[in-house]
């Protein structure tokens, strides 16, 4: 696997993960934090927004180097009208600069509400685009094995499970990082709520994975040498990306029916790490799995 395939794997995962952050971050404040005073949850929501928009930083400048001239990021949106790859460079630029802008003037308290929801609404709009427009760039007729609807949902999948753990590591729904003089509602609930989100994209992972091989093995030539990439030549990753969702599913499992809910940061980094090496393992084994047919 050549160097400018791992920039893509960095890339794509990164831009995912502050989309899907800032995302479940926007739902979790509206459905859980607008009843609780702006002081007391301000300081979750800035680890979180400054860590969403760091990795967003990240993933620009990995295209950055990826692209090997910055200037070419500005070449490259010359065909807005018919390639998918400009319109995933603008959709993703937007939203990295909304994430800065947004950022800085929450952390500052600058601009009203509605500047703040402007903002917010550019940032979700741009950020799922973005994302639906990467998965665009590698849907080729001349790609069978990336040529499925699987690879944008795929990409939606990564997005909402690696950016919603981010948030949650960061404190937004777990009280044990809170400050116990705090007079807070209670947050089991909440929490509950998340893992079983994260219970069931990560079953959705899975299942799609599976449906991934069985799409593959009915296909022809090209989707056969596909899954003989992935099943024989990559055997480790393939099933090691299998075990470690399986894991990831039974320790959440276990935490709901455990209904042990406090200090729940070290469960939620060994959950984070789990996660994260199967989408590495995944994304990996989406580029190598790469068959051309025709000319």
């Amino acid at each position: 696997m050549q160097g400018s395939e791992w920039s893509l794997i960095a890339f794509t995962l990164l831009t995912q993960i502050s989309v899907g952050g800032f995302i479940i971050l926007s739902v979790f404040s509206r459905r859980y934090l607008s009843k609780i005073r702006e002081d007391d949850v301000k300081p979750a929501k800035v680890k979180a927004l400054v860590l969403l928009t760091g990795i967003a930083l990240l993933a620009l400048i990995v295209s950055f180097l990826h692209l090997g001239n910055p200037v070419n990021a500005i070449h490259a949106l010359n065909n807005l009208s018919s390639s998918w790859l400009s319109r995933e460079i603008l959709f993703v630029s937007l939203f990295v600069a909304a994430m800065v802008v947004l950022t800085f003037s929450y952390i500052r308290s600058i601009g009203s509400v509605w500047f703040y929801n402007g903002l917010n609404l550019v940032a979700v709009v741009s950020g799922v685009l973005g994302v639906f427009s990467m998965s665009k760039v590698y849907m080729l007729d001349t790609i069978p094995v990336w040529d499925s609807i699987t690879t944008p949902i795929q990409f939606f999948l990564s997005a909402f499970l690696l950016g919603g753990l981010v948030v949650i590591l960061a404190g937004v729904l777990n009280p044990g990082h809170r400050k116990p003089d705090l007079k807070v509602p209670d947050y089991t609930k909440p929490i509950v709520e998340a893992l079983v989100i994260m219970l069931i994209l990560l079953l959705a992972s899975l299942i799609l994975w599976i449906v991934n091989v069985y799409l593959l093995s009915g296909g022809g030539l090209a989707e056969e040498k596909s899954l003989f990439i992935l099943m024989s030549e990559n055997s480790l990753f393939f099933y090691l990306r299998i075990v470690l969702m399986a894991v990831s599913i039974l320790l959440i499992i276990y935490r709901l029916f455990s209904r042990s809910f406090l200090q729940m940061k070290s469960f939620l980094a060994i959950l984070f790490v789990l996660v994260l090496l199967a989408e590495i393992m995944g994304r990996y084994l989406f580029y190598v799995s790469y068959i051309r047919i025709g000319i």
